[in-house]
């Protein structure tokens, strides 16, 4: 089980598979606040951890709990410039297609990955300000919860590549990452675009981010939140170091006192509204910058729209054929011998 150590701003990376000795380097996942999305193209979380802990899992899970309406309500102006959880799995699902056609080309099979489906969404803020749901605290504490049914699906797919012959995963993605078929379908999605500047978002997010932190409204929330957790007998000067507790990485599952704090942590959180503060302040930066550098949030969003574009019209049957690794000139396309 992952545990949540402390909340920092959305991110998004951009990664391929590497094959080192044989073997495929899958990316990462559930490694990242609140969940880690699959990063063949992108990878883009609502929120990415300070640090955090990865558990053993157990057998013994609490309840499934519903999203909460905290965190479906918690919308921020920088939202719409980054890709979801279902823009994601839309662009992997289409870099998915052209890769199976072309390595079929060669006579390789490639399974798919589950198409993607909107109930796996996922809010994208729902940890930036560390856990904000009053059943998650209670059942979980700072642990994540498991994936829901349709995300754990992906993820097995995702797993069960790892099983297939290292020459297809080499041809897939050539021995380093970013190479082979999934070079050429990245870039074929890209073709009639500009590719979303990753780099640039990232250094709008970390500024506002940090921006919020600073503000006087901000920091007198936190400290009234500090004061109302120790009132309840928990000593911490900030939300994240409560969620980035080392004791909480010692067991799979939570315990009372991790429960209790995280329990606490809501209620504070209600009592000051430091929520709702750091909300308004982080939605009054954020306009400011999106006003400041229009030109820059214009390109992100162009970028983005087209991107998923050309994804939604691979994902039906229209996906045409591209090149072999085989018959690729230049390299990156070359099944490594």
């Amino acid at each position: 089980m992952t545990i949540d150590a402390g909340a920092a701003p959305e991110r998004i990376r951009g990664t391929a598979p590497a094959v080192r000795d044989g073997g495929t380097v899958m990316p990462k996942r559930r490694k990242k606040v609140a969940y880690a999305l699959t990063g063949l193209a992108v990878a883009a979380a609502g929120t990415v951890a300070a640090g955090m802990y990865v558990t053993r899992p157990t057998a013994a899970a609490p309840p499934v709990v519903p999203i909460g309406q905290e965190a479906i309500d918690l919308v921020l102006p920088f939202d719409r410039y980054w890709l979801s959880t279902f823009d994601i799995h839309t662009v992997e699902s289409a870099e998915d297609i052209l890769i199976r056609d072309c390595l079929q080309r060669d006579g390789m099979d490639w399974p798919l990955l589950p198409s993607p489906d909107r109930q796996a969404e996922q809010p994208p803020n729902r940890r930036r300000y560390g856990v904000i749901e009053p059943g998650l605290a209670a059942n979980y504490g700072y642990h994540l919860p498991p994936p829901d049914p349709i995300t754990e699906k992906r993820e097995t797919g995702w797993s069960e590549r790892r099983k297939l012959p290292a020459e297809v995963r080499i041809a897939a993605y050539g021995k380093e990452g970013g190479a082979g078929c999934w070079k050429k379908a990245h870039d074929h999605l890209l073709r009639n675009t500009a590719p979303y500047d990753a780099q640039k978002y990232n250094k709008y997010v970390g500024e506002a981010f940090d921006a919020a932190r600073r503000d006087p409204q901000v920091v007198t929330g936190i400290r009234a939140w500090s004061a109302c957790m120790k009132r309840a007998g928990f000593a911490y000067p900030d939300p994240f170091k409560a969620a980035g507790d080392k004791e909480w990485a010692k067991t799979p599952r939570p315990l009372p006192r991790e429960l209790a704090t995280a329990t606490a942590d809501v209620r504070c959180k209600q009592e000051t509204d430091l929520v709702g503060i750091w909300a308004r302040v982080d939605t009054r930066i954020q306009q400011n910058l999106i006003r400041e550098h229009e030109s820059d949030f214009r390109q992100l969003a162009e970028a983005k729209a087209r991107w998923l574009e050309a994804a939604r019209q691979t994902l039906p049957e229209n996906a045409g054929p591209l090149p072999s690794p085989r018959e690729s000139i230049g390299g990156t396309g070359r099944t490594p011998t």
